[in-house]
């Protein structure tokens, strides 16, 4: 049995008509089928590196889904919840949304600005959308604030929308016309965006979008209509960068219903508190990198190189690699980290796997003298605090262009700014100009002071 079939055997085909194979199944059958699965894959711990991490990768699919299939009966009782405590606090009851949940610590850090500039009185009557996840930190947020996971039906969308009068979308490059389509059991971020705003604004309710970015091009006609749409009708519309603004103008959406501010993580009043950093003896080089397992031989190849140029440089230090997972959402960036420490190990380098955290006070990051990023909001986290950081940006990611240069120009670190390609072709020689002499990046406190006015006057507009 081939890895597709086994996950067939829990999952079904991947017909949208038809559902899955495991709907309507008990938690019992599922996980006796799981356990099948996981015996299977322990028997092949022995077999091939690559085909041992596909394996996993797999499963950690397949335990997504059984979390998933839980949600509309979760959905439900959470809003039961919410009703029965929301009552006792008159006013506008919000929902903020984004990708918030899944422990990408990007998002999380937005999720928490947002309800941080929220008026005190308004955080009992306020919920906040969550990805299934059932290894998420709930007790990290403020615990008046009540969790509703993502709808999984357009009757769970529509409960959602009966039961707030304001919807919050707070941060993150969610413009994104490749996730939308008139599938009915497409609740991705980007898809969500759309039908969440729209049903909202057709109740009369009110929706505020807060510092979102685009891909770097729209080109679905029908999402460029619904978003012009929503655009012109939403109480408050912002971007994080110039180029999504401009982009969306070009499109026709009229300029004059958008404004521009600083990324929201900027005014997340931590992030101004210095880190805790001593120099030493060691010299620690993190690494951050996007999830695809494809990448990890080129991603190790990139790794060692620098690793090398590192002990070359600093040859009186200790050299440290430190690979960082940024999402724990399945712990795929734990899965792709321990492959990668395994194909680094086969060229002589030795590297450390960082746990996932939380806070900022505890991030890995903070740990590193330099870092190379493959991410935004782990460089954004780098910049703030100093720490010279290689921003690269790959080319086929949708937006990461827009975000990624904006940020490098921001913190004055355009000569740190490179593209996947450029790391790719010329590895040796990027790591050796980083390395040498490498650009310590610097956010002006205005930019801090200013993030915070802005979300500050707007979490006092939407608790109304």
């Amino acid at each position: 049995m081939d890895v597709k079939q086994l996950g067939k055997k829990v999952l079904g085909g991947r017909n949208p008509e038809e559902p899955p194979a495991w709907y309507g199944r008990s938690s019992e059958e599922i996980i006796g089928s799981l356990s099948g699965i996981v015996a299977q894959v322990n028997g092949l711990a022995d077999s091939e590196t690559s085909r041992y991490t596909e394996l996993a990768y797999r499963l950690s699919q397949i335990e997504l889904e059984l979390e998933r299939s839980k949600g509309p009966a979760l959905t439900s009782l959470e809003l039961t919840s919410f009703e029965r405590y929301a009552s006792k606090h008159p006013g506008k009851r919000i929902l903020v949304a984004g990708w918030y949940g899944a422990d990408n610590l990007g998002d999380e850090l937005m999720l928490r600005a947002v309800l941080e500039h929220l008026p005190e009185e308004a955080l009992p009557r306020t919920a906040a959308l969550l990805w299934c996840n059932s290894t998420y930190d709930r007790l990290g947020l403020d615990q008046r604030i009540h969790a509703i996971h993502y709808p999984a039906s357009t009757w769970e969308l529509e409960s959602i929308t009966d039961s707030f009068d304001v919807l919050v979308w707070g941060g993150g490059a969610i413009l994104d016309d490749g996730q939308f389509n008139s599938d009915k059991g497409n609740f991705n971020t980007g898809n969500l965006f759309i039908r969440m705003s729209e049903m909202m604004l057709a109740r009369g309710k009110q929706v505020y979008c807060l510092g979102l970015s685009s891909n770097v091009s729209l080109t679905k006609p029908d999402y460029i209509a619904h978003l012009k749409n929503i655009v012109e009708k939403a109480d408050h519309f912002s971007l994080r960068d110039n180029t999504s603004l401009e982009l969306l103008a070009s499109l026709g959406i009229p300029r004059e219903k958008m404004a521009r501010c600083e990324d929201l993580v900027f005014s997340y009043r931590e992030l101004e508190a210095p880190r805790a950093h001593e120099s030493n003896d060691t010299f620690t080089l993190g690494f951050v990198l996007l999830n695809s397992p494809e990448l990890n031989e080129g991603y190790a190849s990139a790794i060692a190189a620098a690793a090398n140029e590192a002990k070359r440089i600093h040859e009186d230090k200790q050299v440290k690699v430190l690979l960082i997972p940024f999402l724990n959402d399945g712990h795929f960036d734990d899965v792709q980290n321990a492959d990668i420490k395994a194909k680094l190990a086969t060229q002589g380098i030795e590297a450390e796997l960082a746990e996932f955290a939380y806070s900022l006070a505890g991030s890995p990051i903070c740990r590193c003298d330099a870092l190379v990023s493959y991410k935004y909001h782990s460089a954004l986290i780098a910049c703030c605090y100093g720490i010279p950081c290689m921003i690269v940006a790959r080319s086929e990611h949708p937006h990461y262009g827009n975000k990624m240069g904006y940020l490098a120009r921001l913190a004055h670190a355009e000569d740190a700014l490179y593209t996947s390609a450029q790391v790719d072709e010329g590895r040796t020689a990027a790591f050796a100009k980083f390395l040498e002499n490498p650009p310590a990046p610097s956010v002006d406190k205005a930019v801090f002071a200013e993030a915070q006015s802005y979300l500050g006057a707007m979490g006092k507009r939407i608790a109304g």
